[in-house]
This record gives structure tokens, sequence and C-alpha cells, in this order.
């Protein structure tokens, strides 16, 4: 009741931005499937509602009133009814189980979990990690934020255009591309065993195409870095034979303070004041 009662305020407290409203409901979607609201039923809670207000200010809804709260709720009804029409697309069901997973448990003690299951299921890539388990726990619970995130955005959008920098921390702690295999059965073991029942085909199928879709984007790009950090790497290898260090550096420096003097000057001052080292 208390929980009915929090949302819908938040709701009313919206009634002058109806966009806001609308994601608003968006966003509740996956909780009013899992109770088993229709849209049917909400002729019944506005009569329940309208008496609430009736009983709290000992008035009779009318005139100017009952028409604002008659517009309100109709426009309530219709854009609930269209997003419960909707929420059965992937991202709703994504997002659906993942919430119900959350819902089992707080989040780092899911996180743990996820870890641990990792470390039943496959061992070796447990045993490289370094990090203490309540970090590696709150690492998993980001991630996985995530990719539920990316599975509303759009294609291209700014969201998307972090993956970039998503494969470069991966890079960076050592990921291989058959590691998402392993990871993504991790995770589906993990939220059968915590939604039980209500994991269904259609959850396990919209996750598992959302999860090669993000990793396969993730992997490409790894191996973009992979592909030119090489290539760099040779040019840089070759032009350093013949120049050494300090001519290297009086070019490059030379070449900056035409285009980005205030950089350069930037950099001076801090290095004047020892903010930047002389190995930089």
């Amino acid at each position: 009741g208390s929980r009915w009662l929090d949302m819908f305020n938040s709701l009313v407290n919206e009634c002058d931005n109806p966009p806001t409203m609308h994601e608003k409901l968006e966003t509740l979607a996956p909780f009013h499937i899992r109770v088993g609201l229709k849209p049917e039923y909400m002729d019944t809670m506005r009569h329940a509602v309208y008496r609430m207000i009736e009983t709290a200010t000992e008035e009779v809804l009318k005139g100017e009133e009952l028409d604002a709260w008659n517009w309100m709720w109709d426009w309530l009804y219709q854009s609930m009814k269209q997003q419960l029409e909707t929420a059965g697309s992937s991202h709703s069901l994504i997002q659906m189980a993942w919430d119900m997973t959350l819902d089992t448990m707080p989040e780092d003690e899911l996180g743990g979990v996820i870890f641990d299951t990792l470390c039943e299921l496959a061992p070796n890539i447990a045993s490289v990690v370094t990090s203490p388990r309540q970090m590696v726990a709150i690492k998993f619970i980001e991630m996985i934020n995530t990719v539920v995130a990316l599975s509303k955005a759009r294609r291209g959008g700014e969201l998307w255009k972090q993956i970039p920098a998503i494969a470069a921390r991966h890079i960076r702690y050592g990921v291989e591309s058959h590691h998402a295999n392993i990871v993504g059965q991790v995770l589906e073991t993990v939220m059968v065993e915590a939604l039980e029942d209500e994991w269904t085909e259609e959850i396990a199928d919209a996750w598992g195409r959302h999860w090669e879709l993000t990793c396969t984007a993730l992997f490409t790009e790894m191996s973009m870095w992979q592909k030119h950090s090489e290539a760099a790497c040779a040019l840089w290898r070759r032009a350093a034979r013949k120049w050494t260090p300090g001519v290297l550096g009086h070019s490059v420096l030379a070449k900056l303070s035409k285009s980005q003097p205030d950089l350069v000057n930037a950099f001076a001052i801090a290095w004047a004041a020892g903010v930047v080292g002389e190995d930089g």
C-alpha cells in the first residue's frame, strides 16, 4: 500500500510535465507486469483514489477539479496501456529480469554471488583476479547495469559511444573474447537461481541476444585497439631509430607551439611548479 502510494504520489507531482510522467510509467511497466496490473483495473483504482481525496478533504470532487482529475486519469490510462502493450519488448524483459534479480538481495551481496559462481564455473579466469572480492563484486554490478542500460539506448547514441572506453578497461584487465561466453553463462546461472520459475524462455532469449550483441560490439572495438596499437607502435619504433628522444621532443614541442600555444604554456607552468616531473 505505502509503496503504491509513493509511486502514485511521484506521478501526480509531475502532472504538469506529461513526458516525465510517461517516462516514470515506462520504468514502472516491468513491475506492473509482475504484479499483474491490467489497464481495465484503472477505473476501479480511479474511484478508490477519488474517494480517498474526498475523505481527506471532506469535499466532493466536482467542477473544474473533477474535470482536471478526469483528464489526468484518462491520460494515465492511455499511457499505462501503451507501456504495458510494449513491455514485452526485449529491453523491458531484460530490465525486468535484472530488477527482479536485484530485488532478491543487496547489490554487493549479488555481486559477490556472481564472483563466487565465476570461481566455481571458471576457476582459471577467477585465479587471475587480483582485486579484493568486494571491489570485484561492485565492478560486476556496474558492468551489468551498463549492459542493461545499453538494451534501451539507441545504437550510435551517447551510451554506445562509451564502448571504446569500456573496451580499453577490458584490455587493461586482460579480458579476452572467449571470456564472454563464460561470464554470460555465469550471469544466467545466477539469475536463473534467483528468479526460479520467473525466469522464462522469453527472458532467456532476450537476455542471450542482447548479451551477444553487446559482447560483439565490445570485442570488435577491442580487436581494433589491438590492431591499431600494433601499427602505431611499429611506426613509433621506426621514428625512434632516426631521432633521439631530445630531437623528437624538440620537434613535437615546435609543432605544438604553433598549433596549441596555450597547451604548451600550461604544460610549462605545471612543469615549473613541479606538478609534472621530468619523466612526464
